[in-house]
């Protein structure tokens, strides 16, 4: 991912476009709750691996991204 983020924003750099990517790590959806009871070890070693100490939610990254024009 950030990889890919230095890549776009070289490229895209000279057109004025600015690249910032958003990583937040493990989030907590659907699939991953269903992941997590058939392998529900996964989930500790998960919340080693997240900044806040937990996997997160999908509502927390509302408004994360904007455009700006």
């Amino acid at each position: 991912m950030v990889q890919l983020a230095r890549n776009l924003a070289n490229k895209w750099g000279q057109y004025n476009i600015r690249v910032n990517p958003i990583s937040p790590g493990y989030i907590v959806t659907a699939m991953v709750e269903k992941l997590l009871e058939t392998v529900p070890e996964r989930k500790a070693e998960w919340v080693t691996q997240n900044m806040p100490g937990r996997p997160s939610l999908p509502r927390e990254y509302r408004g994360a991204g904007l455009l700006n024009q």
